[in-house]
């Protein structure tokens, strides 16, 4: 379940009829906000106070009355996860006048990405394209394979929020190898600490940008392996002791055909 109290509307119109229709409510705000239920207030005007109010959703959904009509809220249950509904309010007077109609979005939190794999790297493939110049070189990384399942039905997706911690490294996006686009399901960290134990949680996207929805993260950890010596030297050899000296590994750019 995820609570904000910030506005996750998109105000799309607020016509005022002069001499016809009255001021819309004011001060919408999204209280309550899950994968299936929104709950969603608002304000009288400061120049009129309506006695009910006429609430109308799509797609359709369930709508929950207040025992009082003038109560300034309503409750939507019954939503699909990850969705954008669009929400109607027009006030009425007791003498039957109108608002203008206020209408805006409203989303519900999506459900979490699944299947969450991290596998450690020591290379990652480049494709360097210049002028008549083409060829793929190999680098050799400390970093962190990251790949996961899309959440299922979540048509208003816009993406996802990955994290790391330690906040290390840089997040590389690997291309498909069918299509050649950025993959949105994977992701590659470089820079990364031998030895080093990561956390990596992601979330689905939605909403808005100035002002996304997020479904719950799904986490998961693993250990950088430790930096393997390149070779070994005996140094100093006695009746009792040995000293051993190590080299570290070849790092950098190299031509896998060489």
């Amino acid at each position: 379940m995820g609570v904000t109290t910030s506005l996750a509307v998109v105000l799309l119109m607020a016509t005022l009829g002069l001499g016809q229709m009255l001021p819309t409510p004011i001060a919408l705000r999204v209280p309550l906000r899950t994968n299936t239920v929104v709950r969603v207030e608002w304000r009288q005007p400061a120049t009129v106070t309506y006695s009910s109010f006429n609430v109308k959703i799509t797609p359709r959904a369930v709508i929950h009355d207040p025992e009082t009509p003038s109560e300034t809220s309503r409750t939507f249950s019954g939503l699909r996860p990850g969705i954008r509904y669009s929400v109607e309010l027009i006030g009425v007077t007791e003498d039957g006048r109108r608002s203008a109609p206020l209408r805006f979005h409203v989303w519900s939190v999506p459900e979490m990405p699944s299947a969450l794999n991290l596998v450690p790297i020591n290379e990652i493939n480049i494709a360097i394209q210049l002028a008549e110049f083409e060829g793929t070189y190999s680098v050799a990384v400390v970093g962190l394979q990251v790949d996961w399942e899309s959440a299922p039905g979540n048509s208003a997706l816009s993406g996802y929020d990955v994290q790391i911690r330690p906040n290390e490294g840089v997040m590389l996006f690997p291309q498909s190898s069918l299509s050649g686009e950025a993959d949105d399901t994977s992701r590659i960290f470089t820079g990364l600490t031998p030895g080093e134990e990561y956390t990596v949680s992601i979330r689905t996207k939605t909403g808005p940008p100035y002002d996304a929805i997020y479904s719950q993260p799904i986490t998961s950890s693993t250990r950088i392996p430790p930096k393997k010596p390149f070779s070994v030297e005996v140094k100093d050899v006695g009746t009792t002791h040995a000293t051993l000296h190590t080299l570290g590994p070849l790092v950098g750019i190299y031509d896998p055909e060489l």
